[in-house]
């Protein structure tokens, strides 16, 4: 998975975005890449042979939760991360061990919900300019999606930002 891909604006346009980019296609070899586009990026990204496979929404803002979920959540641990390594495996398709172990470092939240004390999603925020962006969240359903939502924003006053695929129509429309 491509992330971030981003190239700050007095260097825009010189074409180092595009050779990032075809550096990280060639050593990728046959294995297969996926990114989000933004449109601005997306022509760049077709142009390397780049598909588009879904869409995904971005939403922002100050996220005001309303009830009290029923799934509990709370701050990972060291001990959760052999689950949540099973877990985001399970769901992603592929072993992702590389990224998710550096998430405590990288984040400014991480956190876990959990059911019968088997952990059943996860989510992490960590800051980008003036808000929280959350990701990556894993989650068993979209009840175990909205608690772990919920519980990031109870844990900053920053705006959060998140993309969400536009498949998944219920989760979308509860964060708005």
């Amino acid at each position: 998975a491509v992330g971030m891909v981003l190239v700050a604006e007095r260097h825009s346009r010189q074409g180092l975005g595009r050779r990032l980019m075809r550096h990280v296609v060639e050593g990728a070899g046959t294995t297969p890449l996926t990114l989000h586009a933004t449109p601005l990026g997306r022509p760049l990204y077709e142009e390397l042979g780049f598909k588009v496979t879904g869409q995904a929404e971005m939403v922002r803002g100050h996220f005001v939760p309303s009830g009290r979920p029923d799934i509990l959540t709370r701050t990972a641990t060291a001990d959760h991360l052999p689950a949540i390594l099973r877990l985001d495996e399970e769901v992603f398709g592929t072993d992702r061990t590389h990224i998710v172990t550096r998430l405590p470092a990288f984040a400014d939240q991480l956190r876990v919900a959990e059911e019968d004390g088997r952990i059943i999603g996860y989510a992490a925020a960590w800051p980008n300019m003036d808000t929280h962006v959350v990701g990556p969240l894993i989650a068993r359903d979209t009840a175990t999606a909205q608690a772990l939502i919920a519980s990031l924003a109870a844990h900053t006053n920053r705006p959060l930002r998140t993309d969400i695929d536009v498949r998944h129509h219920e989760l979308l429309d509860w964060v708005k």
